[in-house]
């Protein structure tokens, strides 16, 4: 205009600033013109050319972007944090009017200084799923451990609320990507001592699984494990035992349950080398069962055996016996009771510290065996191809000084292990009784190997032992059996075995053996009378 000038908004396109003209004495404006190299603008009319300075022409720019809703641009117009967060709060209003848009208005707000308290009860209105994505992103940027706590508690209900009426409404779709999203968020709450809370929160909401995974995540091992036991899934939980690299109190802790579940996968568990430093008392009380199943026992022997052979202790020296203290003696007193109760009640054999000791182990397999030898009796297998098992057990723990022969007796004398019996009597020098109890259920062979057994030196005890045999023998009047224990035994004479034979029992058989007796006695009379005749001529 000639008389004034009107500066314009290319923005907005509105005036921003207007200003009169004073043509009397400056003349009638003309034109605008910039200057090519300085940017300058000249305000020329007919007489005068006057140069205009523009100062902070950009301060309103956000400002007049805002208002046009090109929110990207107004924030990067912004020269104050004001400004920005003005721009953020404007941008996530206008969002959280726009239908389906309430997780980019999370966004926006979370981004923004608008109070939490604002922003939460304008989501709390129907849009559950805003506020969850506004919880998630400020869980993100907050650095303190209080709001993180809080925050982190909260974002985790508002999701299982969530996903519960995704599952009533059956969209699995959805429901899939939503329990994706709760695994990320229980990740960030993993260093957060809120695990108590998340973990009532995801048990009475009944999302059991993610109470696993946020367990292991925490490397809560034992929450683990007992969220598997609780749903009977045994297998499972071992599985996972073996993952986490074994866990000593974990193992010793749930022996009793996961070995009765899963006798087969405990065992072999047990057996790895990770687990080679696992007490086998405190193991004892969870895999010692002889009253279940053939596997359950099976496999409780397996791993005794397996202890016995890796185990140092169990197969020391005497002069290197070193009693352990363990807490078997407390943590195992009902396997205790149950050893004791197996064998005499009173218990009066029981040692003082045996079984604090690595007797409980010995013990334990003794009983085991002795039971698998009554069970398997009268399947395929007869009663001595059961019995062998424990046969081969006593006679190579015979040389252990933790063997407990007192109580093997009685398992075996309670079980009718005749054989056992015999063998447990000789490991305790006690000759004589063995072959009374050979004798007394037939068994003349094992009898014989009885008598045997006394050394060399004892040879005033293996003659009676196997006269006893023959006074057995005789009670049948079959005289060839009494010759062939005289010539088997190689300690007995027909003048030893005289006595013991009846008054019917004639002695023609016994006519080589009289003679060779009274050849015996012959020579020996010759060489008395020569050393007579010897000391005679001396004199």
């Amino acid at each position: 205009f000639e008389d004034r000038w009107i500066a314009v908004s290319r923005i907005t396109h509105e005036v921003i600033q207007q200003q009169d003209w004073a043509m009397s004495t400056y003349g009638p404006l003309r034109g605008v013109a910039r200057d090519l190299y300085g940017e300058k603008l000249w305000l020329c009319s007919e007489r005068h050319a006057f140069g205009l300075h523009t100062e902070k022409e950009d301060r309103n720019v956000w400002a007049l972007l805002l208002r046009l809703e090109q929110f990207d641009d107004a924030l990067s117009a912004c020269k104050r944090p004001s400004q920005r967060m003005r721009v953020l709060a404007t941008h996530a209003d206008c969002l959280f009017r726009k239908p389906g848009m309430e997780i980019q208005a999370a966004r926006k707000f979370a981004e923004s200084t608008v109070p939490f308290e604002h922003v939460a009860l304008r989501f709390l209105g129907g849009k559950k799923a805003g506020l969850l994505e506004y919880l998630r992103c400020r869980l993100k940027n907050a650095d303190d451990q209080v709001t993180r706590s809080l925050l982190s508690v909260w974002a985790v209900e508002i999701s299982l609320a969530r996903l519960n009426e995704l599952r009533q409404a059956e969209d699995l779709e959805t429901l899939a990507l939503e329990r994706q999203q709760l695994s990320e968020l229980l990740r960030e709450c993993t260093e957060l001592d809120v695990h108590a809370t998340i973990y009532h929160l995801l048990q009475s909401h009944g999302w059991l699984d993610e109470l696993a995974m946020f367990a292991e995540m925490r490397k809560d091992f034992t929450t683990v494990i007992l969220h598997h036991v609780s749903r009977r899934d045994c297998g499972s939980a071992i599985r996972k035992l073996n993952g986490f690299g074994g866990g000593l109190e974990l193992v010793c802790r749930f022996a009793p349950v996961l070995f009765g579940a899963e006798p087969n996968a405990f065992a072999s568990l047990l057996l790895r080398p990770q687990l080679s430093t696992v007490d086998p008392l405190l193991v004892l009380p969870g895999v010692y069962s002889p009253h279940s199943s053939q596997t359950h026992r099976a496999e409780a022997m397996r791993y005794l055996e397996h202890a016995l052979r890796h185990t140092p202790e169990l197969h020391q020296s005497g002069g290197d016996l070193e009693i352990r203290a363990s807490s078997f003696r407390t943590g195992g007193s009902l396997l205790l009771d149950n050893l004791a109760s197996v064998g005499d009640e009173t218990g009066h054999a029981m040692q003082q510290s045996g079984w604090a000791s690595g007797t409980a182990i010995l013990n334990a397999m003794v009983v085991l065996l002795a039971t698998d030898c009554t069970q398997n009796a009268g399947g395929d297998t007869g009663p001595e191809d059961a019995e062998a098992a424990l046969l081969r057990f006593l006679e190579a723990q015979e040389a252990n000084p933790l063997l407990d022969p007192h109580f093997a007796l009685r398992i075996c004398r309670q079980k009718g292990l005749i054989k056992a019996m015999v063998l447990l009597y000789g490991l305790m020098q006690m000759h004589e009784e063995a072959v009374e109890v050979a004798l007394k259920h037939e068994d003349i062979a094992l009898a014989k190997r009885s008598a045997c057994k006394p050394p060399d030196t004892e040879k005033r005890l293996r003659q009676k032992l196997w006269l006893r045999i023959v006074e057995h023998q005789a009670a049948t009047s079959d005289v060839q059996k009494i010759i062939g224990l005289i010539r088997e035994s190689q300690e007995l004479t027909v003048r030893d075995v005289l006595p013991y034979l009846s008054d019917s029992m004639t002695i023609d058989a016994f006519k080589d053996e009289i003679c060779e007796c009274l050849d015996k006695y012959e020579g020996q009379i010759v060489t008395l009378r020569q050393e007579m005749d010897d000391h005679r001529r001396a004199l």
